[in-house]
């Protein structure tokens, strides 16, 4: 029979003081962010920090919701965050795999075998029970003791070949996307009115959230027909950051027609007769 292994989690004592866990924990659900955070650690205990995207799933987000019977875009919106705070890896250019940082894992992380269970629980019982045993029942038990730590240290051995093996497998991991803040930049930096940065950050975020459609490539298309309906509308004034960003960058934007006058009445091609004429 195959023997069990048990893994586990350890949380150390600054594990919600760090500042990639207090930023998530800030947001709009960040509670449920990390209770899914610390899932998806759990779920890649058995393949040393991997998670596999096994196809069941039309993506990641959709598979590991499944499997961890959460909200697709809140998982969506977890990798996107841990991925630009180089807390998860992506295995390859498909992303059909990714790890959890070593700093992530580091000490968080633990298993036992079953041997090593039963010299724990051997001990414990040891210590509990005062033996009446004679000296050739002490000596019998010692020398079973000594079997089980020679188990435990063989399992060591293979426990630390094995981390070796799958520490080169993980070289040369692809460097992580850009963050979100960095993409918000790369909009607000372009936007005519800067005020209210911090409310526009926090609209823009929720609004990528909500679909894999929600692009910055489809925002810097918006930014330029409202540029350019700024440019024909010279008597408008650009609306404050805080306010494009919630939702007003889907305004219709049209620059006015050439065949109209300034007060705004059009005007037509048309045959006018002699007698029409005030002279």
């Amino acid at each position: 029979m195959a023997e069990k292994t048990y893994y586990w989690i350890k949380l150390q004592m600054d594990f919600f003081k760090s500042p990639a866990v207090r930023l998530l924990r800030r947001m709009s659900g960040g509670d449920t962010y990390a209770v899914i955070y610390l899932e998806m650690i759990l779920l890649s205990l058995e393949n040393g920090g991997y998670i596999y995207f096994t196809g069941i799933g039309k993506d990641f987000s959709e598979e590991l919701g499944l499997i961890l019977e959460e909200q697709q875009v809140d998982v969506e919106f977890l990798l996107t965050f841990l991925n630009a705070k180089h807390l998860i890896e992506y295995s390859d250019e498909d992303a059909s795999a990714f790890r959890f940082a070593d700093d992530v894992t580091e000490g968080l992380v633990g298993k036992e075998s079953s041997s090593a269970k039963r010299v724990r629980a051997y001990r414990k019982r040891q210590k509990a029970l005062q033996s009446n045993s004679d000296v050739t029942g002490r000596n019998v038990e010692k020398e079973k003791e000594k079997e089980l730590e020679l188990d435990l240290e063989q399992e060591s051995e293979q426990e630390k070949e094995s981390g070796a093996d799958q520490t080169a497998q993980r070289a040369d991991l692809p460097a992580p996307s850009v963050s979100l803040e960095n993409e918000f930049d790369l909009i607000w930096n372009q936007y005519p009115n800067k005020k209210g940065k911090k409310q526009a950050f926090a609209h823009y975020k929720i609004w990528r959230k909500q679909s894999i459609k929600h692009t910055n490539d489809y925002l810097l298309e918006r930014l330029r027909l409202y540029q350019q309906d700024l440019a024909a509308n010279k008597w408008k004034q650009p609306m404050n950051g805080s306010t494009w960003f919630n939702g007003r960058f889907d305004d219709d934007y049209q620059a006015p027609s050439a065949n109209r006058h300034a007060n705004g009445f059009a005007l037509e091609d048309r045959d006018v007769a002699d007698d029409d004429l005030p002279w």
